[in-house]
């Protein structure tokens, strides 16, 4: 029975699609088709990256909404969620809506890189329907938790944003150990196997959901120089913002040995 109803669905959608196009060209209803995937991808993204462990601290991010929105417009969260996007939806189509079905439905390609539209997405939200978004979007998290502290990303702890990168760290050398064979593997083991081009063989729960990064490589890479930097004394610019971090860790799979490793500095 599921399988009939989607069947419906999906050629219900499809109709629709096709009537899109007697007001429009096809590539720009791809185009937006596409585009509105991304967005509410990139929304959901967001928020269990950056808000779903905070109730776990007793802490509520009152901006979510705008944190997002940053994300989207200044650091270009739609095209680079895009790679995984892909994959993930080549792997289960239906977990996704069919929407590249969709899109390959109407014959043409959508343009890219995709840039999210400058005009749908509302510029502010009042303070208290922005807070009550959050609740909403979030409320699955927040059940059962007390929450003591509403505030702004920019004035969560440094510890916060710490901890679920931290998770990643450990499952990383996890993986570099259960790899390489060695029982306490470092990041040195770790940049050995990326730029070796071994980073797909690391098995960790990260790459089973969507993914800013690059390459297995530069996302195995991240937590773990994430917390050798801060070992070393650096500190956030901006907590929303690791496009930094993610390049060093590209530079490292290209082969590189970057001297930031050795030097501590503010970085964003």
């Amino acid at each position: 029975m599921r399988a009939e109803v989607a069947a419906v669905a999906r050629a219900l959608v499809l109709r629709a699609d096709e009537a899109g196009c007697l007001v429009s060209d096809r590539r720009t209803i791809a185009t937006a088709l596409l585009r509105g995937a991304l967005l509410s991808h990139s929304l959901d993204w967001f928020a269990r990256r950056y808000a779903a462990h905070l109730p776990r601290y007793g802490l509520f991010a009152v901006d979510l909404y705008q944190g997002w929105r940053w994300k989207v417009f200044e650091d270009d969260l739609p095209a680079r969620l895009t790679p995984r996007y892909r994959e993930l939806y080549a792997a289960d189509p239906s977990r996704h809506g069919f929407m590249l079905d969709r899109i390959a439905e109407l014959g043409v390609a959508p343009d890219e890189p995709l840039r999210p539209a400058q005009d749908p997405i509302v510029r502010a939200l009042h303070p208290a329907v922005e807070e009550r978004f959050a609740r909403w979007l979030l409320r699955r998290h927040v059940a059962g938790q007390t929450v003591h502290w509403a505030v702004d990303f920019a004035d969560m702890p440094f510890s916060v944003w710490d901890a679920p990168i931290e998770q990643g760290h450990d499952s990383v050398l996890r993986a570099v150990a259960r790899l390489s064979g060695r029982p306490d593997p470092a990041l040195a083991d770790l940049m050995e196997i990326v730029a070796a081009g071994h980073g797909t063989e690391l098995e960790w729960e990260h790459r089973e959901e969507s993914c800013t990064h690059t390459t297995p490589g530069v996302c195995a890479l991240f937590p773990v120089l994430h917390r050798t930097l801060r070992m070393r004394g650096y500190t956030y610019v901006n907590a929303l913002r690791h496009r930094e971090l993610a390049g060093l860790a590209q530079a490292i799979e290209r082969g590189d040995r970057p001297p930031q490793l050795h030097v501590p500095v503010t970085t964003s």
